[in-house]
């Protein structure tokens, strides 16, 4: 995977993450299955609808999905509609004093038809905002969202070479219009209640104005409906505006064994990464608890009894400590700020007599490429 890591620019963008054809497949077919078991109002699951003027579909509904186009860049993706039994009733015409009608059996129906991505703006104090902060792990960051759908108000236009009808095959082709137009209404239909249902939705993505800055290109290998073809979202982080540069292309960003790929600008990656890295070694730190001594005179010999104690996480300390900074190559070093604690015991019956316990640490250290020099230091205790 290494190849990937450092073949893979997302300059001038922050983030880049690109997810296949298959990812967003198995992502409908685990709804689909999710359906089965506990919604039986779910539109993945059974679909009927019936019209004042008589027509009707009532159909199973099996497990959907996409095909992204690359050869052409509209339409852009197609949603196969899977109905796997079921009845349908039309009028041929629209007109009342005409009784022609067609009553079929549903079997194994694929209903392909191409749809338009929209985006909807998710406003910061609404609580899907929230939502996806928390399921992201980014209770505490700022960045602008849009969710991305499949739009059920565009075309349902539908493709006859991807679809299928099994032995009603030809005669679909052959449907009026006006028949057409009713099957049409009843996918818009079923379109609607997968919007809903929060069915729709192919993910997040930043805020953009426009498609412009990405460059798209075909070539002759360039094939539809392959696993491997893939959505990319091109994502900007504390609410700056997209590059007006294209994305250059500087690797391959999945293949067959790598179905998804996420990759984070190094000018954007290390701050992330070190706020955690500093978390983790503040919380290891160990701080000297204030030490027990007292005056006890059990034993003549000594006199004083005492302990030592610690806790870890140095929760106290400033912004400016632990903090990593450069210091070569590949090479980073931070500083911890010294503990210490002290209690002094004095002896009731001698005024120039007393004792002192001292503890402290200090944890000096530095990061070099995945791992850790040096090591965080246990306290010492001193007895004066």
């Amino acid at each position: 995977m290494s190849s990937y890591v450092y073949s893979t620019d997302p300059n001038p963008f922050h983030q880049i993450l690109v997810i296949s054809q298959k990812t967003i497949n198995d992502s409908f077919k685990n709804m689909w299955e999710l359906a089965q078991l506990d919604d039986e109002d779910s539109p993945l699951k059974h679909f009927k609808e019936r019209f004042r003027s008589g027509d009707y579909l009532e159909t199973d509904i099996g497990v959907p999905s996409v095909q992204l186009q690359v050869t052409t860049k509209d339409p852009m993706l197609y949603f196969m509609l899977r109905m796997t039994s079921g009845k349908l009733w039309l009028y041929l015409t629209n007109d009342p004093d005409d009784d022609s009608h067609i009553e079929w059996s549903v079997n194994d129906w694929v209903f392909a038809f191409s749809v338009t991505i929209s985006k909807k703006e998710i406003t910061k104090d609404g609580p899907e905002y929230q939502q996806f902060k928390e399921r992201a792990g980014l209770p505490e960051s700022n960045f602008s969202l849009a969710q991305l759908f499949i739009d059920a108000s565009s075309t349902t236009k539908w493709d006859e070479n991807l679809s299928s009808f099994g032995d009603r095959e030809q005669d679909f082709k052959n449907l009026s219009p006006d028949a057409h137009a009713t099957f049409d209404t009843f996918i818009q239909k079923w379109l609607n209640l997968m919007n809903e249902k929060k069915c729709n939705i192919l993910g997040y993505s930043a805020l953009r104005d426009t498609d412009s800055d990405c460059k798209s290109n075909s070539y002759d290998q360039d094939q539809n409906n392959q696993d491997t073809n893939a959505l990319c979202y091109l994502m900007m982080s504390n609410f700056e505006s997209p590059s007006s540069k294209t994305l250059s292309y500087t690797g391959q960003f999945i293949d067959s064994s790598h179905d998804a790929t996420f990759v984070m600008n190094r000018s954007l990656f290390w701050p992330w990464m070190f706020s955690v890295l500093r978390d983790v070694v503040v919380g290891m730190i160990p701080v000297p608890d204030e030490p027990t001594l007292y005056w006890d005179n059990t034993d003549p010999d000594h006199p004083y009894m005492g302990g030592m104690g610690y806790h870890f996480g140095d929760w106290n300390a400033s912004s400016s400590y632990y903090n990593f900074t450069p210091s070569g190559p590949g090479r980073w070093s931070w500083d911890g700020r010294p503990q210490y604690s002290s209690k002094r015991c004095q002896n009731p019956n001698r005024g120039n007599d007393s004792e002192t316990i001292q503890q402290w640490s200090n944890t000096p250290d530095t990061f070099d490429q995945g791992k850790f020099h040096g090591e965080i230091a246990s306290p010492i205790v001193k007895c004066i």
